[in-house]
């Protein structure tokens, strides 16, 4: 397990302007920004001190670790997150962000996301929603409501976005304090 070391600034979103700079940098992140504002604005409602994101190379958080997956050599935190447990300790972050991740995970999703509230008090998550515009074979195909309900252990969020046209985004809030907050 590698030691982490917290940002002691505290957890700020990175800008417009810095984002702008960096799709321009590295064009997988073009047309990005608006889910990923989504993602930033549910995480800061809270004002967290600590926060976990899965999957990001390039983190949309100033001050948050990072956890990957094989392929991601930038991630803070080396570890295959479908591995289970994840190398954390109980409830060591405020939010776990994971956004477009958990259609690569399959079919670990439903552990994973069992890890996530394992790790964290809160956790914002995005998903492909209903994508027909790629192949059968792709990941992000044909993702329903349902599935991602799977994947979730059917917990209910406590806040909720679509973004999109043609291949829409759900953008997901969840709050592992709440007692009853199954559907």
């Amino acid at each position: 397990m590698e030691v982490s070391t917290m940002n002691t600034i505290g957890i700020q979103p990175v800008a417009k302007e810095e984002f702008d700079k960096l799709s321009i940098k590295v064009p997988y992140y073009r047309n990005r920004w608006e889910y990923y504002s989504v993602a930033q604005r549910m995480v800061m409602v809270e004002n967290p001190k600590s926060v976990l994101e899965i999957g990001a190379s390039y983190p949309i958080f100033n001050g948050s670790e990072t956890l990957g997956l094989p392929w991601d050599k930038r991630a803070l935190i080396k570890h295959d997150i479908r591995i289970i447990p994840w190398p954390l300790e109980d409830k060591q972050y405020d939010f776990v962000v994971a956004l477009q991740v958990w259609e690569y995970i399959g079919p670990q999703q439903e552990e994973a996301f069992q890890e996530v509230m394992r790790v964290s008090n809160r956790a914002v998550l995005s998903f492909p929603l209903g994508w027909k515009s790629c192949k059968p074979d792709d990941d992000h195909f044909n993702i329903t409501e349902e599935t991602i309900s799977q994947w979730t252990l059917g917990l209910n969020p406590i806040a909720r976005e679509l973004i999109g046209g043609r291949d829409k985004r759900l953008v997901l809030a969840f709050d592992f304090t709440k007692k009853d907050n199954k559907i």
